[in-house]
C-alpha cells in the first residue's frame, strides 16, 4: 500500500501490546517498512514536593523509554529480513532531552536515554538497510502533559518534519 499509513492503537507501556504489533503487523501487514515510536506521557512534578507511588514514575518510564527499545527490539530483525528495501525505524525524543524541563523531569530523562540508545541503534545498523531516524521536536501545540498552548503549530511542525526526512535527514530537531 504504497503512500499509506496504517496503524493499530495499543499501549506502549504493555509488553504483550507490543508483542501484539509486531505479529499484527507480520499478519496482516507484511509490506510494513517503517516503525515509528510516539508513544508518551508527561508527568509534571515537582521532586521536592512528590511524595507520589513509585509507580506512577515506573509508568512514565515504561511508556517513553522501555516500550520504544523493546519495539526497536523485536522490528530489528523483522526489518533487517527485508533484504531488497530500505525499512525505517524511527524514535521520537525531544527538545527536552538536550535541555530539561525542570517540572517533567522523569519525561526529560527519558527523551535524553531514547536520544542516546538511537544513536547507538544507527550506528549499530549504519551497513544494513535500516534507516535510524530520532525525531527531536520542540514545543508543539498539543495536549502532551495537560495542553500546550505554545509552542509550534503541529500541522506545520509535521509538514516540515516530512519535509527534512524526505531530504534524507536523520536526526530531524
Amino acid at each position: 500500500h504504497p503512500g499509506k499509513v496504517f496503524f493499530l492503537q495499543s499501549d506502549a507501556g504493555s509488553a504483550r501490546d507490543r508483542d501484539a504489533l509486531l505479529e499484527w503487523v507480520k499478519a496482516e501487514h507484511s509490506d510494513c517498512n517503517a516503525l515509528i515510536n510516539n508513544a508518551g506521557i508527561q508527568r509534571p512534578i515537582s521532586l521536592s514536593k512528590d511524595t507520589a507511588d513509585w509507580q506512577e514514575r515506573a509508568t512514565e518510564i515504561e511508556i517513553n523509554l522501555n516500550g520504544p527499545i523493546h519495539l526497536c527490539t523485536i522490528f530489528t530483525p523483522y526489518f533487517l529480513s527485508k533484504t531488497k528495501e530500505t525499512t525505517v525505524l524511527a524514535n521520537v525524543s525531544s527538545g527536552l532531552a538536550f535541555v530539561p524541563l525542570c517540572a517533567g523531569p522523569v519525561y526529560s530523562a527519558t527523551k535524553a536515554a531514547i536520544h542516546n540508545y538511537t544513536m547507538s541503534l544507527r550506528y549499530s545498523l549504519e551497513d544494513t538497510k535500516v534507516r535510524v531516524l530520532e525525531i527531536i521536536p520542540p514545543a508543539v501545540k498539543t495536549n502532551l502533559g495537560g495542553s500546550h498552548d505554545f509552542g509550534e503549530e503541529l500541522d506545520e511542525y509535521v509538514a516540515a518534519t516530512m519535509d527534512r526526512v524526505e531530504a534524507g535527514e536523520v536526526e530531524v530537531g
